[in-house]
């Protein structure tokens, strides 16, 4: 399967490419492992430009693991991006990703 990761929202948390201090989204960084794991093609993009994703996934140790590329059309099997528009027409299903930092007056802990 050809997965396509967008980076600002997604594989990090909004805007904090540009303090060269990225926040990860651990769990969607631990996916993209996994599916990299799994034989699966994975690329990543930002709208910021290629050398930014590229910053990003070095800074997040997967940079071995992707394929940096632009945010374009390209028939991916699975989009990863935290907006909607962002992600469409570039592959055939899009998984959106929630946004912000979760608080424990939102997101109270499963029993």
């Amino acid at each position: 399967m050809r997965v396509l990761f967008d980076v600002d929202g997604t594989l990090i948390e909004s805007g904090s490419a540009s303090d060269n201090h990225p926040l990860p989204k651990t769990a969607i960084v631990e996916l993209l492992k996994a599916l990299a794991a799994g034989g699966h093609r994975i690329a990543v993009a930002s709208s910021a430009g290629r050398e930014v994703a590229a910053a990003v996934c070095v800074v997040l140790g997967i940079r071995g693991l992707v394929r940096i590329v632009d945010k374009e059309p390209d028939n991916y099997d699975l989009v990863i991006d935290d907006s909607a528009e962002g992600g469409q027409g570039l592959g055939r299903q899009l998984l959106q990703v929630r946004s912000g930092m979760l608080g424990a007056e939102v997101d109270d802990p499963w029993p």
